[in-house]
């Protein structure tokens, strides 16, 4: 049976809950689906307004796009989708009476600035957290890996001092609750203003008063204060990059409280998915489902 499926994982392309297939395109960019048992079908966009450019990808464009992995999709069509204009579409394929769809979503590019803190208690002779300045770099690219093919949002550093500040605390204790966390973004309000997120590095030690959290938590947003507390985790075999994971998961918070609620933990669940990127089970695969998408970027 004819179906449109993803080339790569967590690339834009949601086929859930089944029937419901879609694609995010980026305005003004390309974004790729390939047509499976799609043999003898005819392709073409439902678009009235204009808002996308289908093309099928013959046999040089195909090797540049797969690379590597030209053999693996041999059996299946490949289909380039422009973003012309934000805005809903649909691609149709037809052969006799069979029918498959997809849905489309071209969205614009929204952009979001950061400002990290690494807290230093007083006297120390270094900050609380083992990672460095170096390693921001790391994470805002993780974060555009994720959030960009899936999204088209878009992260950079602020300008001042790169983006990095050490944060010296008098005394910051380990359970942060609300008192907590405004006194934090008092003082790194002295330091910078800036930042659509302000993340806060506080180390191996950290405790939400949120007592159904504390045992396990990582991480939190604070959701009066908009600010992200970010707890020291070590990657290993099962996960390999447990601060993007952490980040991704509390960035997903704030653009929920950013638009309104939004979805909630469970909602990977209703739609079919093992985890997504509010329960993603590792740094490497953080999907973010169409609703999500729709929510978080609603150009």
């Amino acid at each position: 049976m004819a179906k449109f499926l993803e080339l790569y994982p967590n690339q834009g392309v949601d086929n859930r809950p089944t029937g419901q297939d879609w694609m995010m395109v980026p305005a003004g960019k390309d974004n790729y689906v390939r047509l499976v048992d799609g043999a003898g079908f005819s392709v073409r966009d439902a678009d009235p307004k204009d808002r996308i450019r289908v093309s099928e990808l013959k046999s040089g464009d195909r090797v540049i796009l797969l690379k590597g992995d030209a053999s693996t999709f041999s059996n299946d069509r490949l289909f380039r989708v422009r973003g012309l204009s934000a805005g809903p579409a649909q691609i149709i394929a037809k052969k006799g009476s069979d029918e498959v769809k997809i849905e489309v979503s071209v969205k614009k590019s929204k952009s979001f600035t950061v400002a990290y803190f690494f807290v230093q208690d007083a006297g120390a002779k270094s900050t609380r957290s083992t990672y460095t300045a170096a390693d921001t770099d790391t994470w805002i690219k993780g974060l555009n890996d994720v959030f960009g093919p899936q999204a088209n949002l878009w992260f950079s550093k602020i300008k001042e001092k790169d983006g990095v500040f050490v944060l010296p605390v008098p005394q910051m204790p380990e359970i942060i609750g609300p008192e907590a966390a405004k006194t934090l973004n008092a003082e790194a309000t002295k330091l910078s203003k800036s930042g659509d997120i302000r993340i806060f590095l506080a180390g191996a030690k950290i405790t939400s008063q949120d007592s159904a959290h504390a045992s396990h938590v990582n991480g939190f947003y604070h959701v009066e204060q908009k600010i992200i507390l970010m707890k020291d985790r070590a990657p290993d075999k099962r996960n390999p990059n447990p601060m993007l994971q952490t980040m991704a998961h509390e960035i997903g918070h704030f653009l929920n409280y950013n638009h309104g609620p939004g979805e909630g933990h469970d909602f990977y669940r209703r739609v079919g998915y093992a985890s997504d990127i509010l329960n993603s089970m590792d740094g490497s695969d953080i999907k973010i489902p169409k609703q999500r998408v729709l929510n978080w970027n609603g150009s």
